[in-house]
């Protein structure tokens, strides 16, 4: 078959075969290390590099990495991580599909792996005849039966009536048809005739359509499903479509730098032509010793290197800097008579244009410049180690850069030149990695503790099946792998994984639609249950317009939320009206407290008075939506259409006012440097630091000035009580030394916490902070602290009761996808590394395995637990005594028995007299012999079943009812004989033997059954609740093979009752002989259909079986002996013979002679007619 052929099933194909990329069956399957499957050619499309670094395929459908390390080539992916899947390709060749040339002949369909051949044999069947055909495959032989003399015909298309070849009506329909009928993809209900007609109703008429706004290609981002809101937005937003027609007729300048970011050329305010951003601006305070600084005073832009100005995260940090380094100062902590000075840049939250910026610390350090240049540009030491010129001054050390990405790549670059870096916000795990960034730190926790927050956090909320969003960042994808680890060790299922785009890859609101929909596909696969519980790990800026998108879907309900620090408590990702999608979001926030003073200091400030921020007169022009005369000219703030007026000043009860709550990293990150020299400085006074002031080749790494003291000169440059400024010059320049310093310093800062970094990592303490982001009926909304953690101390300690999710509920909502089975339900596990299941419940007489994988069917004569987890016996049934309806036929056969008995004993004792003579005494003992034995009959059957028992009970029944019919049908045939022909009757001996070989045919058959099938007790199960103890016999119809000889001798007796009903009044026995045998016959004619009805109750068919023994041995009893024995006992005068009776005295001399045979006959006749009178 060929790989991509397409295939027209005969049959559904299961979803497990189907490939989730092109949603077709499997061809050449190959399944992934995380169990997933696609095609062959699916898999590598899907996964192609397009770089031209190494390949790092991850699967197309959960993200997950695929192989231990990068390929070269996707072809040598196959093997690390993915596997050809050929149990899956045999199951796809099983399956039925339908002859591509003569779907009108094979309705039923011939094997995918026959297809081949199939269509072979059709070609050739018309040359090759049945000889040949005969000779093929099994698989070709097959396929060759169909016939396929229309293959190739041509047959007009049902909708359009287009004529095609038949192997392309598919085709036609799907792709080249006009009038196929296609559903609404939208899923509002329609079916539409043609591609075309489906495109018109969902530009124009489908009510699900998420419509643009006209202005959409001119950058406008409005959309919406209801056009009335639409045209609202059409009618209201003139200005907005106004000025963005503007910018596409005059397009902003833009040049092209070398460093290949975009410089922005603007028209200012006062006319003129003017540079976006301007690389030059930085914060300078001059200092001893010179910290560099890094912070993100701008946001991000898609259209320029830098956005607008950012208040919390860049100017509020940039001040908080400042605000340490006063402090620093004012009490000396950097060491005796030694200042802090500063030399702060503006990345713009842009990794290349923030290195480019970085370069500017590193162009002062000794290893790039000379030792003349080094005096060149310090011609003394009264200038300080920062110099009064025009380039960059000595840095020391660096704080920031926020971003972790801009952060990795300046620590890449900061290492080389020896220069400590500590960073204030960012928390890649990445970066706590020694060996690639060796002078790296940061006083903000890692996002590996972030992690282990988060997933102690789905933990307490029983979050066992969670989707993932995380900034396609190091800091998200850091977070990423910390968190996967963690799933696994955790047992939590990671349902789906999205990215957030960043820096260059930025994405509009609608561009998170379908990311969003995939997210939705996990809410309730598993019995109700899904992926609700979302884990967001990104910055403010993208989470906000994430939650935009929600908003927008309506779905704003369906999820719930774990956030980072990246976003929690920040206005970006919760304000334009995504209030209500963010409500019950839980975020972590590393544990921060406010810097004291710093928030008056903040306040206090004035674009008049702020004079070394160049960029706070910017932030005052925002801050107050005004322009300032003397301000600076950027392309944000042409907007503003009033000046700003000179009494303006900061409230904290601006609604504009919200201060950054982790400013404290910011200010230990510069404590920490001014604690360390200062630690620095005294090691070097108490070792009274001597140091040759020639500039040798083995001290050059001090850089001294040049040529101040003569040759070999020793002195004592740094002491208690000095600050030199060689000394200074050597505490600036000793990394290394610094480095070590760092790392130990131990001390309270200005927020009053503790500060110290983690051995090994030097990352800042695990603290965090719990906020819960709640409905307050006063404010609105507001962030909560809920509780917190601490990885050093014992992991997340929440406050259940201050704790609110959406709607208000004090419980989370379920996210799982590990539904609790009932005790009859199996664990249907779904493939994949995560144990996720669905319940499937057990058939009835199941069981479930320890596993809760499997169905196990109970045994006969057993039944599932209560618990469905062991089968239990049922208890056994067997016809006893104590049976109700044992007891009743016990009891009637007892009373059959005794009256059997006496009824013997009564003719043994009167056996001379004429009625016994009459009634031939030998069969009526034998008779009344086997009435015993058939009543006895009953006990043996209501016995509790054993091997001899049944055997017995056989033996017994056939031969009891054989006995006594045997008697009544040699009784019946000696009358009728001495009737019909006037012959006397058998005599008695000749009587006995007729009678034994009647019994003895019974006996032979009783005999040879049971030597044919041994008699044994058996289980017999009539339905899966009943367990019963029966004889083997008793199952079936069986047990009528011994009753057949017995039931034919009871019906020859009526025929042979019947034929003898004339006699004379006189002889009345065989009256009673042809009642007994009427009756008889009617018995065991009912007997037959309820024996063989009652096969599920094998004691009703016992107990069938013994009354109807009863009931015809009763019968017989009362109708032949029951008159005979009222004469005997209670009417003694007429048991005589009929001549005595009437007194008639025959004289012989008178009698006239008669035939001997009359003569015997006629005297038997009186006395049968005497007795029977």
């Amino acid at each position: 078959m060929c790989e991509h052929e397409d295939l027209e099933f005969a049959q559904p194909v299961p979803d497990r075969l189907k490939c989730p990329v092109c949603l077709g069956h499997l061809r050449s399957a190959l399944q992934t290390c995380c169990g997933h499957r696609f095609c062959h050619s699916c898999f590598y499309s899907a996964t192609a590099g397009g770089g031209p670094g190494p390949y790092r395929p991850t699967c197309p459908l959960c993200r997950s990495p695929i192989g231990e390390g990068a390929h070269a080539n996707p072809a040598a992916v196959q093997g690390a991580g993915v596997f050809s899947d050929l149990a899956t390709d045999r199951e796809v060749q099983q399956l039925l599909v339908h002859c591509p040339r003569c779907r009108t002949h094979c309705e039923l369909g011939t094997l995918a792996a026959h297809l081949a051949a199939h269509l072979t044999a059709s070609d050739d069947s018309s040359t090759d005849g049945a000889a040949a055909n005969a000779e093929k495959s099994a698989a070709a032989a097959a396929a060759a039966a169909c016939q396929c003399a229309e293959a190739s015909a041509s047959v007009a298309c049902p909708f359009c009536q287009h004529s095609t070849a038949y192997r392309q009506l598919n085709f036609h329909l799907l792709f080249g048809c006009p009038a196929f009928p296609l559903p609404c993809p939208n899923r509002c209900g329609l079916v539409l005739a043609g591609p075309q007609r489906l495109q018109d109703h969902l530009e124009k008429a489908c009510p699900l359509s998420l419509l643009l706004c006209p202005f959409n290609k001119f950058g406008c981002p409005a959309a919406s499903r209801l056009r009335r809101e639409l045209s609202r937005h059409v009618a209201e937003a003139h200005n907005y479509h106004l000025q963005l027609l503007w910018q596409q007729m005059y397009p902003v300048q833009l040049v092209q730098q070398p460093d290949k970011l975009l410089l922005v050329n603007f028209t200012g305010r006062d006319g003129r032509w003017h540079q976006w951003p301007v690389k030059e601006q930085r914060v300078l305070v001059r200092g001893d010793i010179y910290l560099g600084g890094l912070m993100m005073v701008h946001s991000r832009s898609e259209s320029r290197v830098c956005g607008s100005v950012m208040p919390q995260g860049g100017v509020q940090a940039l001040e908080a800097m400042l605000f340490t380094l006063d402090q620093v100062n004012r009490l000396g902590l950097a060491g005796p008579n030694v200042t802090l000075g500063a030399f702060i840049k503006d990345d713009c939250d842009r990794d290349t244009y923030g290195l480019d910026q970085a370069v500017e610390f590193i162009k002062a350090s000794p290893k790039i410049s000379s030792g003349q240049a080094a005096c060149s540009r310090r011609p003394s030491f009264d200038a300080g180690v920062g110099g009064e010129g025009d380039g960059p001054p000595l840095i020391t050390g660096v704080v920031g850069a926020p971003s972790s990405i801009t952060s990795s790549h300046v620590a890449s670059l900061l290492k080389l030149f020896d220069i400590p870096q500590i960073s204030f916000f960012s928390t890649a795990p990445q970066l706590s990695d020694k060996n690639r960034f060796p002078f790296f730190m940061k006083t903000i926790p890692s996002d590996a503790y972030q992690a282990v927050a988060i997933v102690e956090l789905a933990k307490l909320f029983n979050w066992s099946y969670v989707s993932v969003v995380y900034e396609d960042s190091s800091y998200g994808r850091g977070a990423l792998e910390q968190m996967e680890r963690l799933f696994r060790e955790s047992d939590i299922c990671l349902a789906r994984v999205e990215t957030l785009p960043r820096d260059s890859k930025l994405a509009r609101v609608e561009d998170y639609y379908d990311k969003i929909e995939r997210l939705l596909n996990h809410q309730s696969l598993f019995d109700g249950l899904g992926a609700k519980g979302v884990i967001i790990f990104g910055s403010d800026q993208e989470v906000g317009d994430f939650m935009s998108a929600v908003r927008r879907l309506n779905c704003s309900d369906k999820f719930s939320w774990i956030g980072s620090d990246g976003w929690g408590a920040r206005p970006l990702a919760y304000r334009d009206g995504n209030e209500k999608t963010v409500e019950g979001a839980v975020t972590v926030q590393p544990l921060a407290e406010p810097i004291v003073g710093f928030k008056e200091y903040f306040l206090s400030l004035r674009p008049d008075t702020n004079k070394r921020n160049p960029w706070f007169a910017e932030f005052w022009e925002d801050y107050f939506d005004c322009w300032l005369p003397d301000g600076p000219q950027t392309p944000y703030n042409q907007k503003h259409s009033e000046m700003c007026r000179p009494e303006l000043r900061m409230s904290e009860s601006d609604a504009k006012f919200v201060l950054e709550p982790q400013l404290q990293f910011v200010s230990d990150a510069v404590m920490a440097f001014a604690v360390a020299l200062r630690v620095r400085w005294a090691a070097l006074s108490k070792r009274g630091w001597l140091q040759s002031l020639s500039v040798s080749e083995n001290h050059s790494h001090a850089k001294l000035p040049c040529k101040i003291f003569p040759q070999n000169l020793r002195i004592q440059l740094c002491r208690p009580g000095v600050s030199h400024p060689a000394c200074l010059h050597r505490l600036a320049t000793s990394g290394s030394e610094l480095l070590v310093e760092l790392k130990s310093v131990n001390f309270t800062g200005l927020s009053g916490m503790d500060v110290h970094f983690t051995p090994g990592n030097a990352d800042g303490p695990p603290r965090y902070r719990i906020l819960n982001f709640q409905a307050d009926s006063e404010s609105g909304y507001s962030w909560r602290e809920v509780g917190r953690f601490d990885g050093a101390r014992g992991g997340v300690q929440l406050e259940w009761s201050s704790l609110r999710f959406r709607g208000g509920a004090s419980q989370p909502p379920v996210s799982a996808c590990r539904p609790e089975c009932s005790d009859s339900s199996i664990r249907q596990v779904s493939p994949g590394e995560c144990s996720c299941w669905m319940c499937v419940h057990c058939p009835d007489y199941h069981v479930v395995d320890e596993e809760r994988q499997h169905c196990i069917l109970c045994k006969k004569g057993t039944r599932p637990s209560s618990d469905r987890t062991t089968c239990e016996p049922i208890d056994m049934e067997f016809l006893s005594f104590g049976h109700p309806v044992a007891a009743v036929a016990a009891t009637l056969a007892s009373l059959g028995v005794a009256a059997s008995l006496f009824v013997l004993f009564e003719f043994a004792r009167y056996r001379d007299s004429a009625v016994v003579q009459a009634s031939g005494l030998e069969l009526s003992l034998l008779l009344l012999l086997g009435l015993v034995v058939c009543y006895s009959a009953t006990f043996l059957l209501c016995a509790r079943p054993s091997n001899w028992l049944c055997g017995v009970q056989r033996f017994v029944v056939g031969f009891g009812v054989a006995v006594s019919s045997s008697a009544l049908l040699v009784k019946t045939v000696r009358l009728e004989r001495r009737f019909r022909t006037g012959r006397p009757g058998f005599e008695p001996l000749k009587q006995v033997l007729l009678f034994l070989l009647l019994v003895a045919v019974q006996l032979a058959a009783l005999i040879g059954w049971l030597l044919l099938q041994p008699p044994k007790s058996v289980s017999h199960f009539p339905s899966r609740d009943r367990h019963q103890l029966v004889c083997s016999s008793l199952i079936g119809l069986l047990y009528l093979v011994g009753l057949a000889y017995p039931m034919l001798l009871v019906l020859l007796c009526t025929v042979c009752a019947f034929f003898a009903r004339n006699i004379p009044d006189g002889f009345n026995e065989t009256k009673h002989i042809g009642f007994t045998m009427y009756s008889s016959c009617v018995i065991w004619l009912g007997f037959v259909p309820c024996y063989a009805l009652t096969g599920a109750f094998v004691h009703i068919r016992v107990a069938t079986l013994c009354f109807a023994i009863t009931l015809s041995a009763t019968v017989t009893l009362a109708c032949l002996f029951g008159p005979k024995l009222y004469i005997i006992l209670l009417r003694p005068e007429l048991n005589v013979r009929q001549a005595e009776q009437c007194g008639c005295q025959y004289p012989l001399q008178e009698r006239q002679p008669e035939p001997e045979a009359k003569r015997l006959l006629s005297s038997q006749l009186q006395i049968d007619d005497c007795s029977q009178t």
